[in-house]
């Protein structure tokens, strides 16, 4: 058996699991890919030999810039509301400065729209199979597997954006909006809370009994776990009900507002 090829290793995160399990991506799970029908246009597409006649330069940068745009107005979509967390102008003010630096919308917008990511689902989708690429790409990409552990070869994001572009130029926003919203939307809960997961802070053991004399990190602390809370609200209020049913009758549960003692 041929070695494998090497290179990166994967990121860790719940997303590239999700990608590289084929079972995700069984064509009654993901709606098939919009044929294009201008056989030239097509095997443009397909073309991923560099500087050679009629390659997918063009269709790959439209494309990428069609892809971004529809990623942005997903993720904007469902972005985490920060309404449940105004429960003091110091808890508001200091979330909403930690946004400024770090913005939930868009970290997970970059990380769908990614070379490791769209690699992955052009390797799962099978664009790759029909594609013409040049020598060393051509080896790459027939010698990349998800099990390797290592990130795709670009040329595989790359014939992933060329496609878009394609379908944007034949059939126009509304179809290629709809296709990547059916494969994208299953990968942006993912992505969420791989941030979520990423961006908790620990908590600082301070003794604060009030929530304007707690300090920054634990207010920010505090907002991202509420964050999480509000994303998982379906998965916790259906599940919870089997965990609490389970519970004696006698159990009580007891509560006190934020910040008393």
């Amino acid at each position: 058996m041929p070695a494998r090829s090497k290179g990166r290793p994967s990121p860790t995160t719940a997303l590239v699991v999700y990608l590289d399990d084929g079972s995700n991506w069984k064509m009654d799970k993901v709606i098939n890919t919009p044929i294009i029908s201008c056989q030239k246009r097509l095997r443009k597409a397909r073309n991923s030999v560099k500087r050679s006649v009629s390659n997918n330069d063009v269709l790959e940068f439209v494309g990428d810039r069609v892809n971004n745009l529809a990623c942005s107005l997903m993720v904007n979509k469902v972005k985490i509301s920060s309404e449940h967390h105004k429960v003091s102008h110091f808890l508001t003010s200091a979330l909403m400065s930690f946004r400024r630096h770090s913005s939930d919308s868009q970290a997970v917008g970059r990380v769908l729209c990614n070379n490791d990511t769209l690699g992955r689902i052009a390797y799962q989708t099978i664009l790759h199979a029909e594609a013409i690429f040049g020598f060393h790409d051509k080896k790459r990409v027939k010698d990349w597997r998800p099990e390797d552990d290592v990130v795709p070869p670009k040329a595989l994001a790359d014939i992933f954006e060329a496609y878009v572009g394609a379908v944007y130029e034949e059939h126009g926003w509304d179809i290629v909006y709809g296709w990547l919203q059916t494969l994208y939307q299953p990968l942006i809960k993912i992505a969420t809370e791989d941030f979520l997961a990423k961006t908790l802070l620990p908590i600082p053991d301070n003794g604060s009994k009030s929530i304007d004399d707690m300090p920054r990190e634990l207010v920010v602390y505090q907002a991202r776990v509420w964050d999480y809370l509000y994303f998982k609200r379906s998965f916790l209020t259906k599940h919870g009900v089997v965990s609490v049913d389970a519970l004696p009758p006698s159990t009580q549960f007891l509560s006190r507002p934020l910040g008393s003692s």
